[in-house]
């Protein structure tokens, strides 16, 4: 038996923790992380101009392809992660064997009290 830390008595052996191990798919960078549960770490990958990408597990083939904003910015505020070329960023897709995960850098929306005044009275009629 094991002592829960909420006080509680849980019959059986203590369960074991399984490290996970982690790393860039990026060749020449050397992040890697270690971690006890599933969610995928992310870091600022120094081969992507810092973008905030994910690691992978140890041992998988991956590689990481960047998806350029197609759109024109305007007054949108959008997170300053661009390729080595200047160009902006709009996702990162993580390419591995049984598929892929991409990691979208949305835009954030902004409003004023005016726009908001003037949305409600058009709503109102």
């Amino acid at each position: 038996m094991t002592d829960h830390p909420l006080g509680v008595r849980i019959p059986g052996p203590a369960p074991q923790l399984i490290a996970i191990r982690w790393e860039c798919a990026n060749r020449h960078c050397t992040s890697w992380a270690v971690t006890y549960d599933p969610k995928i770490p992310y870091h600022p990958c120094r081969e992507m101009e810092g973008a905030f990408i994910p690691l992978v597990r140890v041992g998988v083939r991956a590689e990481h392809r960047t998806v350029e904003r197609p759109d024109n910015v305007g007054r949108d505020l959008v997170q300053d992660v661009t390729d080595r070329r200047g160009r902006l960023v709009m996702a990162v897709e993580t390419h591995r064997d049984d598929g892929y995960d991409t990691t979208v850098y949305a835009p954030t929306a902004t409003a004023t009290r005016d726009d908001t005044d003037q949305a409600r009275e058009r709503a109102d009629g």
